[in-house]
């Protein structure tokens, strides 16, 4: 998730993501900052085990946005899916501490993924680090 602003005149932290209605078979496995610009739209592959070297992950609560101004960092969250099927990742909440206080707001993804069982004997596919 990249294109956050901060409209604020305090700066504002990120806590944590948690997905919202989402289907059983969705799990969120884990939510990564990175310096932005990071790239990467919809990718395959567990980029925090195969990409460490090129592209070091950072907690989340690195994600730290200045008074009104565009975040500089940029939020990865990876899916697992545990069954085929259309999902439809339509929101997540992100909780966030800004003047010491705490709150929370929804941040609109607007996604669908399609996923297919794999044929036996497939070999897991990787889009390559950015």
């Amino acid at each position: 998730m990249s294109g956050l602003h901060n409209d604020t005149s305090h700066r504002v932290r990120v806590l944590g993501i948690s997905l919202v209605s989402v289907r059983r078979a969705v799990h969120l496995l884990s939510v990564t900052a990175y310096p932005a610009p990071f790239s990467l739209a919809i990718g395959r592959g567990n980029l925090l085990k195969l990409c460490r070297k090129t592209d070091p992950p950072h907690p989340v609560s690195d994600f730290v946005a200045a008074p009104h101004a565009d975040a500089n960092w940029d939020l990865v969250l990876a899916f697992g899916f545990t069954k085929p099927g259309r999902y439809s990742l339509n929101r997540v909440k992100i909780s966030y501490e800004t003047n010491g206080q705490k709150g929370w707001q929804y941040e609109h993804l607007n996604t669908t993924v399609t996923v297919q069982a794999a044929r036996p004997g497939t070999k897991p596919q990787f889009d390559g680090c950015l």
